[in-house]
């Protein structure tokens, strides 16, 4: 009967997050859907056709001039310059918003397709659907370490107090598919502890982030060495599991661009104005991604630092798990490569986008400080290491609050220069762009 109960309360739970922070990030009004342009063109190219390409699409990219940037050509087709991944996940979704729009709303013309007219609302959904379910996950990875109700609280940090806000569930930019696979990852390695089972099914959302994007390439060689120091014998499944997605990802670069994987993959591989993959050791963007006061970690999500400080403690207090050292170096490869790119600052966005995709490791590392914050023993700093934690949270919360209701703040990245070829801007604590209004 308690079992019984605990599953409802955790149900409970689970719906009352989902249902809150689903609700925020679908009625939020700023939206970007650069870079996301054809997500959904791609997914519905393969119910309709069978294939990847954008060719029926070619007048729609031509009309919009300023997205054809996204595309490049391979053997006389137009493809999405982007990773497949996100578009893969989109697939059953599109074919079901098909289906019902075509059934049950006025219709759009037979010769014409549905994603055409209803691309925005699918979007929106789609994006505030997957960081949701990230934020679930989070959850769920907290209460391995933490009180239900202090969990819950972790994970409305993370939802509002970080750019899973601000660019995770703005558009379906990888950064959501990517939070929701990792989270998953890591949710299924701690459950595997005590069924050693889920440490083989953690190999599809770890392998599928790769699919999604490339620099998830480090927390998947990360806790695949976890996977083969923890569970020896199980290793040889996992390794299946991770090929079974991986394999079909290479057959299908090697069959469009006649190599492993896809242009977006490589250093160099594309180039979008101001943009490129080119690499560059760079201190500015080192240090710009943590303190710069228009693209800074710390600066957007102030209580992150706690993630940090969680780090620090365990290795004080010698709690230390075999999981943690290989998480670190996920989160300082991924800090490296991020920062070692030409155009670090991330383009025309709102604060560190490009740190989105390892905030379930953040968060990870906050709930391991969480943790152990509960059983300090000395009172009073302990309650003012609550005041302050709270007070950044609080900060963090009305921050990225500004980046998701005001289209101000996105007009900065353009006003009164444009960011991609005025990046000193990142460093103006005289305009700063979560003040825009």
């Amino acid at each position: 009967m308690r079992q019984v109960s605990k599953g409802v309360v955790k149900l409970l739970f689970l719906f009352v997050l989902f249902t809150l922070v689903f609700w925020v990030y679908y009625t939020s009004n700023v939206r970007d859907r650069g870079d996301s342009r054809y997500v959904l063109h791609v997914a519905d190219s393969i119910l309709r056709q069978g294939n990847t390409d954008l060719d029926e699409y070619q007048f729609l990219i031509h009309q919009e001039g300023i997205y054809e940037s996204r595309v490049l050509i391979m053997n006389g087709h137009i493809y999405s310059v982007y990773p497949m991944g996100t578009s893969l996940l989109s697939v059953p979704f599109v074919a079901y918003f098909n289906s019902w729009y075509k059934s049950f709303v006025a219709p759009v013309g037979i010769d014409k397709f549905v994603v055409l007219t209803q691309t925005d609302k699918l979007d929106i959904f789609l994006a505030a659907l997957f960081s949701t379910l990230a934020i679930l996950f989070i959850f769920l990875i907290g209460i391995e370490f933490l009180p239900w109700p202090i969990s819950f609280m972790v994970s409305l940090a993370f939802a509002f107090g970080t750019t899973a806000w601000t660019s995770g569930a703005r558009t379906l930019w990888p950064h959501g598919p990517t939070m929701l696979m990792l989270s998953m990852g890591i949710w299924l390695l701690l459950k595997a502890k005590r069924e050693v089972g889920f440490a083989v099914l953690a190999g599809f959302p770890l392998a599928y982030s790769f699919v999604i994007r490339p620099t998830n390439i480090f927390p998947l060689i990360a806790l695949s060495v976890y996977v083969l120091l923890a569970y020896r014998k199980l290793f040889p499944f996992y390794f299946i599991v991770c090929l079974s997605v991986l394999m079909p990802l290479i057959y299908y670069n090697v069959r469009i661009y006649q190599t492993p994987l896809s242009p977006f993959y490589y250093p160099q591989g594309i180039s979008m104005g101001a943009h490129n993959h080119s690499l560059l050791l760079s201190w500015e963007g080192l240090i710009g991604q943590l303190m710069s006061p228009n693209r800074g970690l710390f600066i957007f999500s102030p209580f992150l630092i706690f993630s940090f400080i969680g780090v620090f403690t365990l290795f004080k207090l010698k709690k230390a798990m075999m999981i943690d050292y290989l998480l670190i170096f996920s989160i300082i490869s991924h800090w490296l490569i991020i920062s070692y790119y030409r155009s670090w600052w991330g383009g025309w966005v709102f604060g560190p986008r490009y740190f989105t995709d390892i905030l379930p490791i953040l968060a990870y590392f906050f709930i391991r400080f969480v943790q152990n914050l509960i059983v300090w023993r000395h009172k009073i700093l302990k309650v003012l290491t609550v005041l302050v934690l709270l007070a950044s949270v609080v900060v963090s919360i009305w921050i990225e609050h500004a980046g998701a209701t005001y289209y101000a703040t996105g007009y900065w990245n353009g006003n009164p220069n444009d960011i991609d070829y005025y990046h000193e801007r990142v460093w103006n604590w005289h305009d700063l762009q979560f003040l825009r209004r």
